[in-house]
């Protein structure tokens, strides 16, 4: 254990608020994006099929609105996703961005396009398997995080200035997040890794602080997917998981929305 690593909340976090949301049928996103102007949440699969719920924090339950993303050339799976002011942007495996633009989605349908960016830097013959992007501010372009499939431990972050990608730094990733690490940045300044049993390490791109948020108390048959920051509210994160749950034709596994500080 690291010694500097501040542990937020004990051993076990208090337990979280779980949004209750109707979801369309046989669907598990892996990615989860928030809204950087309201309370608005997105949990995406792989292949970008999406659905968004409007309040994650309102008390009543939410009915969350299916959706594709289309004008895609090929089908591309997505190893990480931002919802950003420009609208969703997305990594591919293969490094290739891809920018949604609006607010929402039209008639369940939300219109993507190739990114202007270039494809990130990639060894040959790599594919990605956790990435994270955030727009740093009006003046640059995004910056990333990258964890390679064949270099789990280390997440490398590029930021992209005149038309090309420059290294700004590396971040370690804990050996009990590298068999399934989701990324998360938060802010320009951060990056959070989640693990498959929900601990979420927050790490600083400058210096050595670093913070953990230790799972939520653990519930059998529940497998934690991905993470963000509350915007505006230190520390607070949502997270998504999928949770097995019992059928009328057998077992399925559905999505779950976790908010805790």
């Amino acid at each position: 254990p690291d010694p500097k690593a501040a542990r937020q909340g004990g051993f076990r976090a208090a337990a979280p608020k779980v949004k209750r949301v109707s979801w369309p049928a046989l669907f598990e996103p892996q990615h989860l994006l928030l809204s950087p102007t309201s309370s608005r949440a997105i949990a995406l699969t792989r292949r970008g099929f999406g659905a968004l719920v409007r309040d994650i924090e309102g008390e009543d339950e939410a009915v969350a609105e299916p959706f594709a993303l289309e004008g895609l050339e090929e089908v591309a799976a997505f190893a990480g996703a931002a919802w950003t002011k420009r609208g969703l942007q997305l990594l591919t495996t293969a490094g290739k961005l891809v920018l949604c633009p609006g607010e929402t989605h039209v008639g369940g349908s939300w219109a993507c396009r190739p990114s202007e960016h270039p494809s990130v830097p990639m060894p040959t013959e790599a594919r990605i398997m956790a990435a994270a992007i955030v727009d740093a501010d009006d003046h640059e372009g995004p910056h990333v995080a990258l964890v390679f499939e064949h270099f789990p431990a280390t997440a490398f972050v590029y930021r992209s200035t005149g038309g090309a990608w420059h290294p700004a730094g590396e971040v370690h990733i804990p050996p009990s997040a590298r068999s399934k690490p989701t990324l998360a940045f938060d802010g320009p300044n951060a990056l959070l890794i989640s693990t498959a049993t929900g601990d979420v390490h927050r790490r600083a791109l400058q210096g050595s602080g670093h913070a953990m948020h230790p799972a939520p108390a653990p519930e059998a048959g529940l497998e934690f997917r991905a993470v963000c920051a509350v915007p505006g509210v230190r520390g607070k994160l949502l997270r998504l998981a999928l949770k097995k749950a019992a059928g009328a034709e057998g077992s399925f596994w559905g999505p779950e929305l976790l908010l805790a500080q």
